[in-house]
């Protein structure tokens, strides 16, 4: 498996983006529905290479004020913190920097938060263990106070500002308006690194990197300077490294996500009742070629529910960091066993192949087999499902041919994604792209026009001539 220790990922809380950012401050902005790279910027003063490593980063919106050339809708930010104490604001839109603060905290800021649209707050935590609330509009700082004698190592706010709750080798949660500790917790075996919150703020979660589950904390009733223990702990193979939550169809039950060391996804769905009951809904992973390298290995890099879709859903994003694959997986019905989703791909010779998607579940009759064969040129997903169609013979017998079309699909889909090999790009030959342009003129062929996104004007030219002439022979 590839090292992306120097990599973050996440969504923005739409999930219409995704934002990957390397220690050196650069990010590249990716739209989820089309997979097209929007944008790249670095987070250096003025566009320059930053001298600090950029240690945290998390997405925000406020709300623009209407003028003549504005309609007055949520402006998406990216806010910034890095070693050297500073904390730095960017509008997504055009990659500029809109404000920086370089007296937050003396020492690294080792987590940043934003809060919903109607609160214009920015919070940031440092190893000098204080904890900084900024105007998101100015960046001007309105308070700073001591959370406690050890270093912070994360920060998450609720929707609506009001409480914040504090990461490091213990948890607590704050009133960020009159600055006094609500609730204390246990914490875990080494410092937090994960926070989330339910999406009616009664619930804190929490994980890291040092145990193998998600704690869930009640973050409700009387203020007390009593240690709570854990409502409930969700249980993985692998230390979780990102958390979501979103609110599930059922009445008083949310959904939790979280993406493993390992490249894993688990979704678990918690009922509220006298206490937390959680039950494992689906895990989500990337089924590996035996033939490949662990080092080649793909794995998921980020994952977040997907609030726009009509049904409940997640966006996972894998493959590689330069240019990811985002995908969109619905969520099977919860079911006494866990679902298991697997997307499958191949690789060979630093190419993408035809990657298939396939999930196990309780009852796998009622499966769908479909193939996920990446982006065509224009930036939209390509999938390809398995059809049955028969041919009459001169014995008037019909066969089928399912099989073979999905095996010539699968030779000639072959889509040149630019795998980082040896730092080249992967390209098709002339040959393949001939050979999908001729699948493409056969009746009943697959549409196959990714094939050339990358291909000289000379091959096309050839490729459709070659083409030409084959239509005409017959």
């Amino acid at each position: 498996m590839r090292d992306l220790s120097r990599l973050r990922f996440a969504f923005n809380p739409a999930g219409s983006t995704l934002a990957v950012v390397n220690v050196e401050g650069t990010f590249r902005l990716f739209h989820t529905g089309s997979g097209r790279l929007q944008i790249e910027f670095t987070t250096g003063p003025d566009g320059a290479e930053i001298s600090q490593p950029c240690t945290c980063f998390a997405w925000t919106s406020v709300a623009q004020q209407k003028s003549k050339s504005s309609s007055g809708s949520a402006k998406q930010l990216i806010v910034v913190g890095n070693g050297a104490g500073e904390v730095a604001a960017f509008d997504t839109a055009l990659g500029e920097e809109i404000w920086r603060v370089s007296h937050c905290h003396q020492g690294s800021v080792t987590g940043v938060a934003g809060t919903g649209a109607g609160s214009h707050h920015i919070y940031s935590v440092g190893t000098d263990a204080m904890a900084c609330t900024i105007d998101a509009l100015t960046g001007k700082v309105q308070q700073q106070f001591e959370a406690g004698k050890h270093a912070l190592t994360c920060v998450k706010a609720t929707s609506d500002g009001q409480s914040l709750l504090l990461g490091s080798s213990g948890l607590a949660v704050w009133d960020a308006v009159t600055q006094q500790r609500l609730y204390k917790y246990p914490g875990h075996v080494t410092p937090a690194d994960a926070l989330a919150y339910s999406p009616d703020g009664q619930y804190a979660l929490s994980s890291s990197q040092g145990e193998r589950h998600v704690a869930v904390w009640k973050a409700t009733g009387k203020a007390s300077k009593k240690t709570k223990p854990a409502a409930a702990l969700l249980s993985m193979e692998q230390p979780p490294v990102q958390l979501d939550v979103a609110a599930a169809s059922k009445i008083s039950c949310f959904n939790v996500l979280a993406v493993s060391t390992a490249g894993r996804v688990c979704v678990w769905q918690c009922e509220v009742l006298d206490s937390v009951k959680s039950t494992l809904r689906a895990t989500i992973q990337i089924e590996q070629d035996a033939t490949s390298p662990p080092r080649q290995q793909e794995s998921i890099l980020a994952a977040c529910f997907d609030s726009a879709a009509a049904e409940e859903a997640v966006l996972v994003a894998w493959g590689l960091s330069a240019k990811p694959t985002l995908q969109r997986i619905m969520l099977p019905p919860l079911s006494a066993a866990p679902s298991s989703i697997d997307i499958k791909c191949h690789t060979a010779e630093g190419v993408l192949l035809p990657a298939k998607h396939r999930s196990r579940s309780a009852n796998p009759s009622k499966d769908a087999p479909m193939m996920v064969v990446g982006a065509d040129n224009t930036g939209h997903v390509v999938v390809l499902k398995a059809q049955s169609r028969k041919r009459q013979t001169e014995g008037g017998n019909g066969s089928d041919e399912a099989a073979l079309d999905t095996q010539q699909a699968e030779g000639r889909l072959a889509v040149a994604e630019g795998r980082e090999q040896q730092g080249q790009d992967a390209e098709l030959t002339l040959e393949q792209r001939v050979n999908a342009l001729q699948l493409h003129q056969r009746p009943g062929g697959i549409l196959s026009w990714a094939m050339l996104a990358n291909a000289p004007l000379c091959s096309i030219v050839i490729a459709v001539y070659v083409c030409k002439s084959s239509v005409l022979s017959k």
